[in-house]
């Protein structure tokens, strides 16, 4: 922040204090994950109109990252996804 960028944090369904959401243990993704993550860029997009976007993905979270870009890059207006330990 003090360098000037805006931060959202973002828990998948079923993780941290994000609704309950039934998951098997042996299951990285789910399509919900991804809807979730779009409607949170949709709500930046919404507040922010004239900031370009960057995702950090850890992990599986580099499945969301490149689903939501794949999906939405032109209306989401991701400009680049730093994507550690992709999956």
């Amino acid at each position: 922040s003090k360098q000037g960028f805006r931060v959202v944090s973002f828990d998948y369904r079923g993780f941290g204090a994000s609704s309950p959401f039934s998951t098997k243990r042996e299951m990285l993704y789910y399509e919900e994950f991804t809807k979730d993550f779009l409607s949170v860029l949709t709500k930046i997009n919404e507040l922010y109109p004239q900031n370009k976007i960057g995702v950090l993905g850890f992990s599986m979270g580099t499945i969301i990252a490149f689903q939501a870009a794949s999906q939405s890059a032109s209306k989401n207006r991701i400009a680049f996804i730093i994507a550690d330990n992709p999956i």
